[in-house]
C-alpha cells in the first residue's frame, strides 16, 4: 500500500499527490521525482511560512530545489519552473527592498546562456531549432527596445546574451534557420505596454519579450524530451556510452530549465502579472 504525499505549497488547486511505493520489508524508497519534488516543496513552505527566516540565500538556493525538481519531474516541469522563477524573485526583493529604482540582475540568463553547449549537442534538431529562433528573436526585440531607451547599456547585455544563446543553439545544425531580421512594427508602435497575445494580458513591452523566450525554451525542453535522438547522438559521439549520454540528457536538461527560469524571473521582475495561467497555459492552471 502506498503512501500519498502533498506538496506543501497550495498556490494551485488541482495538483496530483505524488505517490511513493511501499518497499517490502525495508519501508520507503522514493523516486528521484518524489525526492526533488518534497524537498523543493519543504523549502517553498518554509520560506513562506511564519517560522521561516527570509535572506536571499534561502531564497535562492529554494529557487535551485525547484529547477531540480523541474528536471526530475517531466510531469510537473512547467509548474517547477515557475516555483524557481518566484524564488528568484523573491531573493531580489529581499536584495533590493522593493526598491522601486532597482533594475533586475540579468546575471542568470548570462550565465545560461554560456553554459548552452552540451545542451545544444544533444537536444535533437526540432527542439533546438525553435529555441534558437525564440532566442534570436528575443534578442532582436530587446536591442530595438534598448534603442529606444537611455542609459540601456544593460538592456544592451540582455539582448547579446539572447543572441549568444541563439548563435549557441544553432552550432550543432547543419543550417541556421534564424531569419536574422524581425518585424519591428509593433515594438516601435508599442514600446512600453503591450498586449500579450498568448492570453491577452497587456504588460511592460520587455516583459512580454521576456515570458515569450521563456514559453520558447519550455516547449523546446518538452519537444525535446519527446524523442530519442539527443541520446543517440550522445552515444554515438561517447562509443555508446548509454550511462554518458543519459548523464549529458540530464545535464541539458538543467541547462535549458534554468535559461527558461531566468527568462521567466526577468519577465516577472519587469512587471508581468504573476497569474500562473497565464505563464504556461495550458500546461499550468490555476
Amino acid at each position: 500500500m502506498g503512501v500519498l504525499l502533498t506538496p506543501a505549497v497550495s498556490a494551485c488547486s488541482n495538483r496530483t499527490p505524488i505517490r511513493v511505493a511501499s518497499q517490502e520489508p525495508d519501508g520507503l524508497k522514493t523516486s528521484a521525482c518524489e525526492s526533488a519534488y518534497s524537498r523543493a516543496s519543504i523549502r517553498e513552505h518554509r520560506d513562506r511560512g511564519p517560522l521561516g527566516i527570509p535572506t536571499p540565500e534561502s531564497f535562492e538556493k529554494t529557487a535551485q530545489a525547484w529547477v531540480d525538481a523541474a528536471v526530475n519531474c517531466p510531469a510537473r516541469r512547467d509548474e517547477a519552473t515557475v516555483y524557481s522563477a518566484r524564488a528568484h524573485l523573491r531573493a531580489w526583493h529581499q536584495k533590493t527592498g522593493d526598491d522601486p529604482r532597482a533594475r533586475p540582475s540579468t546575471d542568470l540568463t548570462v550565465a545560461s546562456s554560456a553554459d548552452l553547449d552540451t545542451a545544444a549537442s544533444s537536444m535533437g534538431k526540432d527542439a533546438a531549432t525553435q529555441a534558437a529562433e525564440g532566442e534570436d528573436q528575443a534578442g532582436f526585440a530587446v536591442s530595438v527596445l534598448a534603442s529606444r531607451t537611455a542609459g540601456a547599456e544593460w538592456m544592451l547585455a540582455l539582448s547579446d546574451a539572447h543572441t549568444t544563446a541563439g548563435q549557441t543553439l544553432v552550432s550543432h545544425l547543419d543550417a541556421d534557420p534564424r531569419p536574422g531580421t524581425y518585424s519591428v512594427q509593433e515594438l516601435l508602435a508599442h514600446p512600453d505596454t503591450i498586449i500579450d497575445k498568448a492570453n491577452g494580458l497587456q504588460a511592460p513591452t520587455i516583459a512580454v519579450v521576456e515570458m515569450n523566450a521563456a514559453r520558447t525554451i519550455v516547449a523546446s525542453i518538452h519537444a525535446m524530451t519527446k524523442t530519442t535522438t539527443g541520446f543517440r547522438q550522445n552515444g554515438e559521439r561517447h562509443g555508446g556510452s548509454a550511462k554518458q549520454a543519459a548523464g549529458d540528457h540530464q545535464e541539458s536538461l538543467r541547462v535549458l530549465t534554468n535559461l527558461a527560469i531566468s527568462h521567466l524571473y526577468l519577465s516577472l521582475a519587469f512587471g508581468y502579472p504573476d497569474v500562473e495561467a497565464a505563464i504556461f497555459e495550458p500546461t499550468v492552471k490555476s
